[in-house]
């Protein structure tokens, strides 16, 4: 996939396989990369702000 919505896709299951791995630094990364695509992806700001949370990020996690 190319484009905006394609984008999307590949950051948010980059995003998925890295915070399975508990590679959250690298997760917050693939996320933010999706949010930015589709800012209002419901389960992508969950995501991130899990992955956030989980790297000590406390702060910038309550906001998504």
């Amino acid at each position: 996939m190319s484009g905006p919505s394609g984008d999307f896709e590949r950051w948010f299951a980059e995003g998925n396989r890295l915070s399975g791995a508990g590679k959250w630094a690298d997760a917050v990364a693939s996320y933010r990369k999706a949010v930015a695509a589709n800012p209002r992806h419901e389960w992508a700001l969950n995501n991130l702000g899990f992955c956030l949370h989980q790297a000590g990020e406390h702060e910038d996690a309550v906001c998504c």
